[in-house]
């Protein structure tokens, strides 16, 4: 269930899903969970975390960088991030992000608001040319 479940070995589900229902109203529900993932860092360890239930037209990009800010808050010792593969590349999540250098994850949405912005009017400007019907 890629970008539908996050979960980790320490982390308390339930208490994730109430902040998030509290906190982040605007997000899709979610709903606490129980897995074992096949692969990733936690590959065969229970891990207990929340899925996602989206609708078509929610902003993926934008609940998933508010529920990390929210694992991190409830869990700022456990919680890491993957490092890079190879020293002089970024890692995984900055790549994902589109960034070389990330901010303090609890600033990250609010950082990245004026990027997504910039970057979604020169595409918006870079397509104009080639729309047939508007």
């Amino acid at each position: 269930l890629p970008f539908e479940i996050a979960g980790a070995p320490w982390l308390d589900g339930h208490r994730l899903s109430q902040t998030l229902r509290q906190t982040h109203p605007p997000l899709p529900p979610t709903r606490p969970i129980s897995f074992t993932p096949t692969m990733s860092k936690h590959a065969g360890k229970l891990c207990h975390g929340v899925q996602l239930h989206a609708a078509a037209d929610f902003d993926a990009f934008r609940s998933w960088l508010e529920i990390l800010r929210a694992i991190h808050a409830l869990h700022p010792r456990e919680f890491a991030l993957l490092p890079p593969h190879r020293p002089a590349q970024p890692a995984h999540f900055d790549r994902l992000l589109g960034i070389a250098r990330r901010p303090a994850l609890s600033a990250l949405p609010a950082a990245l608001d004026a990027q997504i912005q910039a970057d979604r009017e020169h595409f918006a400007r870079q397509r104009a040319p080639f729309l047939l019907y508007s």
